[in-house]
């Protein structure tokens, strides 16, 4: 994470936060970081599940990093 407090504006689009249940966040934009939490706007799967989340640290399985990479040929 803490490569999203450095540059919270440039990153956070392509972060999914998956849960321990599996569930998976999508960031949008960072609100702010708490010491057990991160609150962020953003959208689940389910296609109505948008707004602001409030997730304990303690609860996120992993961080998945959502970007395209080039070939260098």
């Amino acid at each position: 994470m803490g490569a999203v407090q450095a540059n919270p504006g440039t990153i956070a689009p392509q972060i999914n936060l998956v849960l321990r249940n599996q569930f998976v966040l999508s960031v949008d934009s960072v609100v702010r970081f708490e010491p057990t939490y991160i609150v962020f706007r953003g959208r689940g799967a389910a296609p109505r599940t948008r707004g602001a989340f409030f997730v304990p640290y303690d609860e996120i399985g992993y961080v998945r990093l959502e970007r395209v990479v080039g070939s260098a040929s």
